[in-house]
């Protein structure tokens, strides 16, 4: 029998840790100098608006791909994220539900009004169409657009190649820590991005901006 202050009792004891550690993230520097050499890039050029896309809603590269005009309400400034693009197997793509199974309505910014105003100029407004199709159409394949334009990114910025670390997902990642850093709530966070809330607290608590809890007058 282990008796009060027996160290064996210690040796029985099971203590979780929790992971420290956030999502890697790009600096606020690194988003902007992927946009100016994306802008500026004549051979991944075609992509800017993606990128810009990616970093301004933290969305996921299935769901961006596969967004349509039909999901764009300019009246309402909504964007409804309710759909994502899925590789089968054998390459070929199905359309899906989310990654979570819910669709949710992300609010429509002024910088990101503007971005798909001026593609509603240059590619039409048909329900059907891609918001971002690929330079010649149809549907952009994500594993060439990771091996060739994100590399270029990487490279053109000088951001080491870190495998699962420093790939193109990770605009998502940082998106989310850039609202979290300004102080956007993080519910709301996690509404617009489709995060599990307490996956968000978790994952996220270094850059969640703290508060002081008020004190209370007792006299």
């Amino acid at each position: 029998m282990l008796k009060k202050g027996d160290p064996e009792n210690f040796r029985q004891t099971k203590v979780k840790v929790e992971n420290p550690g956030i999502p890697m993230a790009y600096t606020l520097e690194q988003q902007q100098a992927i946009l100016r050499f994306l802008k500026s890039s004549q051979s991944y050029g075609h992509y800017h608006d993606l990128v810009k896309f990616f970093l301004l809603t933290g969305c996921r590269t299935s769901e961006a791909l596969g967004l349509q005009w039909k999901h764009i309400d300019f009246e309402r400034k909504s964007i409804y994220l309710v759909e994502s693009l899925a590789t089968q197997r054998d390459g070929s793509l199905i359309r899906k539900s989310t990654k979570t199974g819910k669709g949710r309505v992300f609010n429509m910014t002024v910088a990101i009004e503007a971005m798909l105003r001026e593609r509603v100029e240059l590619l039409g407004r048909d329900p059907e169409g891609l918001v971002f199709p690929a330079p010649r159409g149809g549907i952009i394949n994500r594993r060439s657009f990771s091996r060739h334009c994100w590399r270029a990114c990487r490279d053109a910025v000088g951001i080491e190649w870190i495998p699962r670390q420093t790939t193109q997902y990770k605009t998502r990642h940082s998106a989310i820590s850039r609202a979290l850093a300004s102080g956007v709530d993080p519910v709301a966070v996690a509404a617009q991005t489709g995060h599990d809330v307490r996956t968000l607290y978790d994952n996220y608590v270094g850059v969640i901006r703290r508060v002081e809890i008020p004190g209370l007058d007792d006299e």
